[in-house]
Order: structure tokens, then sequence, then C-alpha cells
């Protein structure tokens, strides 16, 4: 089970476990933060630990890995460095064991035909694998970005899902925003596809208003397009989110993914609605989860922005019991500065409602 609070001064925290588990197999673990990055524990584990099938696997798998190494203990994820590197290393060559002859990757292993979405999900782990040092043939990058500028000239902007070749709005928005990280930007398709906004949804807005910061921080379009995603999200006093069903298909389509984006873009841009779609999405997990691959990588991504934006070494201010007995901060685990941990065996939580 996982239970999170945010805290402003004084603040209780209730944990009540199962009445049948086993007994003496409990444990219990407190983590107090000052950053955002703790709340992905549960997502980056799930992902670490989620079997190699398709691209979109693959990259869900190294992605946190890569992206998230020299923060992985600030998270709460416990690791050891030199198996991390190999782990690593291991899912960027099996991305790259993904391309095929026409520069783009397959969606399965051994596949011959590229596939749009796959490719540009793909390219984004291997950029950030490029700046992390990892050895990333420059031929390979290159030649999935001349495949991704031949897809954007393909045919028109539509609202389906994508398939192989054909990129609907929201995958061109990913293109874009992928081939600017590549340092081959595209002004041109970011105006054209603002102009097409209707045909994008809030999934694809947000990689267009990536796009638009990431090329310029202070591009005219950037205002409108995180503009136009708030106008598409509901909100409350305290939360902001998306409404829908899922929908089928390789992208894995979901109003938790677009919330995702959304709270990428907004980070990005140090939106004021950043708040509110954080509070919203960290609601709209399960025990620490969201609900597939992509849901998590991108959750991850837009919480990783956010927390960088905002980072700092302050440690938590604490004054902890628990179920009445005093907690000493000084005893508690210091992974970083930022975070406090204290893990409590079975012989210490005898009772079935813990409070904090």
């Amino acid at each position: 089970q996982v239970v999170s609070t945010s805290v402003s001064g004084a603040g209780t925290l209730s944990l009540t476990l199962p009445d049948d588990r086993i007994a003496g197999s409990e444990s219990l673990e407190l983590v107090a933060s000052t950053t955002s990055l703790t709340e992905l524990k549960d997502a980056v584990q799930y992902l670490m630990g989620y079997p190699n099938g398709c691209i979109e696997q693959t990259t869900s798998r190294a992605y946190p890995l890569v992206m998230l190494e020299d923060l992985l203990p600030e998270i709460g994820v416990e690791v050891d460095r030199t198996e991390l590197r190999e782990y690593s290393e291991a899912g960027i060559a099996r991305i790259l064991s993904f391309q095929t002859d026409g520069g783009g990757l397959s969606y399965w292993p051994g596949g011959t035909e590229p596939h749009a979405f796959a490719t540009s999900f793909g390219l984004t782990a291997l950029i950030e694998a490029k700046k992390k040092g990892y050895d990333v043939p420059d031929e390979a990058l290159e030649r999935m970005g001349d495949y991704l500028v031949d897809s954007l000239s393909r045919g028109d902007v539509t609202e389906q899902i994508p398939h192989g070749n054909i990129a609907d709005g929201d995958t061109r928005a990913l293109f874009v925003m992928t081939l600017g990280r590549l340092g081959r930007p595209q002004p041109a398709w970011v105006e054209r596809l603002w102009t097409e906004r209707d045909k994008l949804t809030p999934f694809g807005l947000s990689f267009l208003g990536v796009a638009a910061l990431e090329m310029n921080a202070n591009h005219p379009l950037s205002g409108p397009i995180l503009a136009e995603v708030e106008r598409r999200a509901e909100e409350d006093a305290d939360e902001a989110w998306f409404e829908g069903d899922p929908r089928g298909g390789y992208s894995m389509d979901s109003p938790l993914r677009s919330h995702a984006t959304a709270l990428l873009a907004s980070a990005t841009g140090a939106d004021d609605m950043s708040g509110k779609y954080l509070r919203g999405l960290l609601e709209r997990r399960r025990n620490g989860l969201w609900g597939n691959t992509q849901e998590n990588v991108f959750g991850i991504m837009a919480i990783a922005t956010v927390a960088k934006a905002s980072q700092s070494n302050r440690a938590p201010g604490l004054n902890l019991s628990l179920n009445g007995q005093s907690v000493d901060p000084a005893g508690m685990a210091a992974p970083s500065p930022q975070v406090r941990r204290q893990r409590w065996g079975a012989e210490d939580i005898d009772g079935t409602v813990q409070e904090v």
C-alpha cells in the first residue's frame, strides 16, 4: 500500500494494514521530502521491472534509468551504480536494435517496417542517453531524424491513432518536439500544427507547447498553446485534470497520459497551472502508480521537470511520531539533502493502523 500527502505545518498520515496479512511479513517505510521526485518511486520501480518486448516496452524501461540515474537516491530507489549502468547500456543497445533500413524503429523485434510513434518515443530516450554520455551513434540518431522529417511531410494532419507510417496530429507534435531536441527544429510545423489545433488532443498540444518553449523560451505561440491546453482541462480550486476514456491502439491513448504531458508543458514554461496539474496527477495514482507504461513514463517526465524547476537542497523540517512514539529525525537515513527515510520491520508495527 502507498499513501502520501503534502504537508504545510502539521499533518497526519494514516495507513491501515490488511487484516489478512501474513504475520511477520509486513514492513513500513516513511519518506519525508522537499522534492516531488520521491512521488516517483513506485512508478520508476514498476518500469524498471517491466519485461522487454516491443519497442514501447523497451523504451519505457530504459527511459527512467537513463534520465533519472543521478536522481534515483532522491526518489528513494536503491541501486548498484555499476549494475544500473549495465542495465541502461543494455536498454539503449536494444532500442538501437529496432532500427530498420528506412531509419525508423520497428514496433516489434526483427520488424522491417518503421513505426511512427515508436520511432519518436525511442529517439527521445536515445537523445537523453547521448546527453548522459552513453555510446549512441550520431549516424543512428540522424537516420531516425530523417525518417521523422520524411514522415512529417506525408499526408494530411488527421485525428486518427497512428499506425506504421501514418502519423496523426498528436504524433506529429511529438515528432516536432523530438526533432528540436535533436537540433533540428521545425518552426514551420509548430505554426502549422497550431493552425490545425482542432485536430490535436491535449496530449499533442502539450508536445507542441514544449517544442515551442524549447525552441525559444519567449516563443509567441507558447502562451496561447498552454492556454488552449488549460481550456480543455477540468479544473476546481485545488487541481486540474482531463476527462475521457482510454482508447486502444499503439499509442495507448488515455486522459492520464494527456494529463502528464500537460504538466510537462506547464512545468517547462513555468506556467501557473503546474501546481494544479501536479496535484491532479498525483491524486489519480493507485498504490503509487498510474495505469499503463505510457502513463508512468510521461508522469515521470513531467514530475522530473517540475522537480528540476524547483530544485533546492533544503532538508525537510521534521517533528514526527509513529502511533504516538516520537521519531528522531537525526536517526533517519538521508539519501539526499532533500530526503529523509526510515524503515520499520514487522516487530515494530504490530497494529492495524499506523499514523504518522
